[in-house]
């Protein structure tokens, strides 16, 4: 018998007697070290795991007590030492964390004291490959651990390196635990994405899919084929799907994951107003920086419009992708034609006026919106790059070589330049976002589609990218801005409640 298991046989004979905080000093006068305690009620029986790391964020006697207030019952399942949260998501509301200029959710507590989480959202939409390669082979796989990997703060210090994705086939309607041996597929990375084994026990205690804390109302992929050409995928209901999915022509979106290092240090609450925050993620910005100096993620108003920044260009001007629809002015999403062909920029004012998105945006909607735009923004360049069924890269690089980043790729030729413009494909936060299918419009992207009778690339309402629509059908948009170099934080900590306010001074 193990020291852990003497100390959980010990803990069960005088547990009827004493207290958690009795129990806690127990423990550290035994073992000399400080260790987290998980537990849950089941009736008057409370169960104990016990793991080694110093700093984990305790499912606390409040924040049961609360779920319990919601006459909600949130399950704590450990695993043959991990444990699974699992509920809805009133329930699950003590899983929240701020990090890197995004909202994520803490999934898994790993046996080594390690914890999985994921984005709250879909960070971009793309396909996974065009000849169903495996996950390892994928732009999925790239995508995560060069694009979205590098908007990640301080990672090497915070996120687990090199750790393992279980990728093994499962092709189960209800999924069963993948395999640990030899017969598994463990592909190594230090970003990832959640397999179907691991989204299932996120509902599993619910009885329905749609419940889970995890269902966020769009189409995302998971790292797990399915048996046959197919990949498994949520769907904007939140089911499991496992008979859709082609790999070559589905555009899902992507929720990345990442393991936190069991001693990082935790501050906050866990809840969705009140998320943690990790000790030595960048600070939040004051009044008097550079806006160019933040994080990719992180929110910003610009003359009461909310935006994402998307990261900072080489010209050290910062881009922005707007948080919501261009909305008219009863509060209704504006919709309108992509343009007068798939060449963004080139519509100029005709007999419909201001009828094409281009002209629109670059015209009206930017003195409007605006009104000081020639102090605060910059022009900037929106590459225009054809993708026809391949990489997300040929968006932005001048080839289809997937063994060049995005970031150190020669970029296409084909660009244009301007204030306005919108998210191409693969682009941070080109992805739907907000409450799910049913509040979503269609939105256009700027990438264009060899197709030449449905030649622009749309984000639908379940979140997948298609290309359905002529450039005369009327869709939303999310639109993009450049803010210059000068422009300063006047306040706010740049989240979503919160953002940041700007100034030229």
């Amino acid at each position: 018998m193990s020291r852990d298991e003497k100390i959980v046989k010990v803990l069960k004979r005088v547990l009827p007697i004493m207290s958690i905080l009795t129990l806690f000093v127990f423990v550290m006068l035994i073992n000399k070290k400080s260790y987290a305690l998980f537990h849950k009620r089941i009736e008057t029986d409370i169960t104990i795991h016990i793991s080694t790391a110093d700093k984990m964020p305790g499912v606390s006697d409040k924040v049961l007590a609360k779920a319990k207030e919601k006459s909600c019952n949130p399950t704590i399942e450990d695993e043959d030492g991990t444990i699974y949260f699992s509920g809805d998501n009133n329930c699950i509301d003590f899983n929240y964390v701020w990090y890197s200029g995004k909202l994520w959710r803490i999934t898994a507590i790993n046996p080594d004291g390690t914890m999985k989480m994921i984005t709250q959202d879909a960070i971009t939409s793309i396909y996974w490959n065009a000849n169903n390669e495996t996950y390892a082979n994928s732009w999925i796989y790239q995508w995560l651990n060069e694009d979205f990997k590098d908007t990640l703060y301080n990672y090497q210090n915070i996120v687990v390196q090199n750790a393992d994705w279980n990728a093994t086939t499962n092709g189960n309607s209800t999924p069963v635990k993948p395999p640990t041996d030899v017969s598994a597929t463990i592909v190594q990375g230090d970003v990832g994405s959640l397999n179907a084994y691991e989204y299932y026990q996120s509902y599993k205690n619910l009885g329905s899919y749609s419940n889970g804390y995890l269902n966020i109302g769009y189409y995302w992929w998971l790292i797990t084929p399915n048996t046959g050409s197919h990949v498994r995928h949520v769907d904007y209901l939140g089911s499991l799907d496992y008979y859709h999915g082609s790999p070559s022509s589905d555009a899902f979106g992507v929720r990345p994951s990442i393991n936190l290092k069991s001693n990082i240090e935790l501050k906050g609450e866990g809840t969705k107003s009140n998320p943690y925050t990790i000790v030595g993620d960048k600070a939040t910005g004051t009044p008097g920086e550079a806006i160019n100096t933040r994080l990719s993620g992180e929110y910003v108003s610009v003359d009461d419009k909310v935006y994402r920044i998307v990261g900072i260009e080489d010209d050290n001007t910062t881009k922005l992708t707007s948080a919501d629809y261009v909305r008219d002015d009863s509060g209704e999403v504006l919709m309108k034609n992509f343009g007068s062909n798939a060449n963004w920029g080139t519509s100029v004012k005709n007999d419909s006026d201001d009828n094409y998105w281009s002209y629109y945006l670059n015209n009206t909607w930017v003195k409007t919106v605006i009104p000081n735009y020639e102090d605060i923004l910059e022009k900037g360049t929106y590459y225009l790059g054809l993708v026809a069924g391949v990489s997300y890269k040929n968006s932005i690089c001048s080839t289809s070589n997937t063994n060049e980043t995005t970031k150190n790729c020669e970029k296409t030729s084909s660009k244009w330049e301007g204030l306005v413009g919108l998210p191409r494909i693969g682009e941070m936060f080109s992805a739907q976002l907000g409450e799910g299918n049913s509040t979503s419009t269609p939105i256009w992207l700027i990438t264009t589609n060899s197709n030449s009778t449905s030649p622009v690339w749309d984000v639908e309402t379940g979140g997948e990218v298609a290309s359905f629509f002529f450039t005369f059908t009327k869709c939303g948009i999310r639109p993009s801005i450049n803010l210059k170099s000068g422009v300063k934080i006047a306040g706010g900590s740049g989240t979503e409640d919160d953002p940041y306010t700007v100034s030229i001074s």
